[in-house]
């Protein structure tokens, strides 16, 4: 019974910890609270439920990683090095190194200022955490982590220096104990998956950068270049971009297309967005 009641509290204590994180670091990226929270509850049935397994799963998947292995700091470790990889899946890959850095230490900031009223009036871990949560909660409602930000932003050599505590800190961890092989094999998924993730954002900026610089005379010329597939004809132009991150396009594809419209270098449009690729049909 001992056993389950610990597992239930490290269960709760790992869900409180990754939804503390992921409101910073969405409010980081210019999410506000509610926007936060309904990025979390979407009503597209595979990001519900893709959400549902990331918070619930995961926590349970690693409670037990924590119980089973003979030395628990190393569960810890584990959790430690993983939860980057979680925190991708909740901000829907749309991650920064400076920000995960800098989402990291604000968050132990504000552990480090509880931790005295924790020591001084004996808070369990879970109100300690809950306590944390809270004061996310508040400051992710009035923007403060989007402020601290754009102000750090603006003292590069202050942000570089703190991004730079923060990377130190992260790694203590991994250099306080001997490594098992379980760390190298992590640690190596983790890097190949965030190149992988950098490369598919790459490719983003240089799409969104070509439509936002693309003029009246050379937009369907642009279209057709990141086109993967295209069919051209005197009254129809269908073009077909595949992108992992089309959702972040298609805002601007969409202005770009209503400013042609107005203007008269189109009659009509309409396009069809997943979450891979952008089919759009051009009426000339």
């Amino acid at each position: 019974m001992h056993l389950v009641n610990r597992d239930l509290v490290l269960l709760l204590q790992r869900v409180i910890e990754l939804l503390a994180f992921y409101l910073i670091l969405s409010n980081i990226n210019g999410n506000d609270l509610k926007t936060s929270f309904m990025q979390l509850v979407r009503t597209k049935q595979k990001i519900l439920y893709g959400n549902i397994l990331v918070l619930i799963v995961y926590p349970l998947a690693i409670t037990y990683v924590i119980r089973a292995v003979a030395d628990p700091q190393s569960g810890y470790s584990i959790d430690h090095l993983v939860r980057t990889l979680v925190l991708l899946l909740l901000t829907r890959y749309d991650f920064s190194v400076k920000k995960f850095l800098l989402t990291f230490i604000l968050s132990m900031g504000i552990g480090f200022i509880l931790s005295p009223f924790s020591l001084l009036f004996s808070w369990d871990g879970t109100f300690s955490l809950l306590c944390v949560l809270s004061i996310v909660i508040l400051m992710a409602h009035r923007n403060y982590f989007e402020n601290i930000y754009a102000q750090l932003l603006k003292r590069n050599r202050f942000f570089n220096a703190v991004l730079i505590l923060s990377m130190l800190l992260y790694l203590t961890p991994f250099f306080i104990q001997p490594l098992p092989i379980i760390y190298s094999i992590l640690f190596s998924v983790t890097v190949l998956y965030l190149a992988l993730v950098f490369h598919l954002r790459k490719e983003t900026l240089i799409i969104i950068e070509r439509i936002k610089s693309s003029s009246s005379e050379n937009f369907m010329d642009t279209l057709k270049e990141l086109s993967s597939e295209y069919i051209e004809s005197p009254l129809v132009q269908q073009y077909m971009i595949k992108n992992y991150h089309s959702e972040s396009i298609s805002p601007l594809l969409s202005k770009k297309l209503d400013f042609y419209k107005r203007i008269g270098t189109v009659q009509d449009y309409e396009y069809i967005v997943t979450k891979r690729q952008i089919k759009i049909n051009v009426i000339l």
